[in-house]
């Protein structure tokens, strides 16, 4: 891996991928990724539009669940909300590739809440912890681990507090990152800028 003449701590390094926009984040002198990010899309039915996936691979020393979160780094948790509920459960999505990325031994795998069609508004919705992002945008996600995803009948009823990220717009041009452990600033903060590099 070729690196930057200045100084750095980390390089996020794009991957030539054909149907996926994919990066890997490599710490100072080391081969292996810390991070693996691939953006794809689905196409939801009900709206007839194509949505944005999200699938992060993290590497163990940096998902130890004993770490306490950094009440710096750490969205506010003083006022935990009930399990969203969906709105609407008419969505159908076909030819995703939601579920593609895959992890290596000792890797956390990390997936993005997929939102939902709202029949009274029609429009796709989503809810964000704490209110924090206000503006609609193809960037906006939530981020779980794959599992608590893929435990709840439906992906809709996973409870917010156990989302790990969340990435979204507040206005135009200014956007919110919030995260807790295991996710590290630099993880979260790599993450949010291969977005910018995908677009739906």
């Amino acid at each position: 891996m070729d690196a930057p003449d200045q100084k750095f701590c980390a390089v996020l390094k794009k991957v030539e991928s054909k149907d996926t926009c994919e990066h890997e984040l490599f710490a100072l002198r080391e081969d292996t990724p810390m991070v693996r990010v691939r953006h794809s899309s689905a196409h939801f039915e009900e709206p007839g539009t194509d949505i944005r996936t999200l699938e992060v691979a993290m590497r163990g020393e940096a998902v130890d669940a004993g770490t306490p979160a950094s009440p710096k780094f750490n969205w506010d948790i003083a006022h935990p909300l009930s399990s969203p509920k969906s709105l609407g459960r008419h969505r159908s999505i076909s030819s995703g590739s939601h579920g593609g990325l895959r992890t290596e031994e000792g890797e956390l795998l990390l997936k993005n809440q997929l939102p939902s069609w709202n029949p009274e508004s029609e429009c796709l919705v989503m809810k964000f912890w704490n209110n924090r992002i206000r503006a609609s945008s193809s960037k906006n996600y939530v981020l779980f681990k794959g599992a608590d995803l893929d435990a709840p009948e439906d992906e809709h009823d996973v409870d917010l507090s156990d989302a790990v990220l969340q990435f979204g717009k507040v206005e135009s041009g200014h956007y919110v990152l919030d995260f807790k452990a295991p996710m590290s600033p630099l993880n979260a903060f790599a993450i949010a800028l291969s977005g910018f590099a995908y677009k739906v």
